[in-house]
């Protein structure tokens, strides 16, 4: 069985790697930087951190979740949205 869960949208970096040659739709945006995050309420999620270079990032490093443009798609340029996390400095 599953169960809703709200989540506060804070955690820590575990791991992270900077991607030089991504999909095709996040070609724009390379190099861009992804985690490994530990949520406050105990789930490990993979997510983009943005906002910040590669070399200021570290394992432990506190983060928040914030809501950010992906890409832009087809030939109106439809644009999607979703969470990223931004490092607490």
């Amino acid at each position: 069985d599953f169960a809703e869960m709200p989540l506060s949208g804070k955690g820590k970096i575990v791991s992270f790697t900077q991607i030089h040659a991504g999909p095709e739709v996040f070609a724009e945006k390379t190099p861009y930087c992804i985690a490994i995050i530990d949520l406050e309420e105990g789930a490990r999620i993979a997510a983009q951190v943005c906002d910040c270079k590669y070399e200021e990032l570290k394992a432990g490093q506190e983060v928040e979740a914030v809501f950010r443009k992906f890409y832009a798609s087809g030939d109106k340029g439809a644009i999607h949205y979703g969470t990223k996390f931004i490092p607490k400095f």
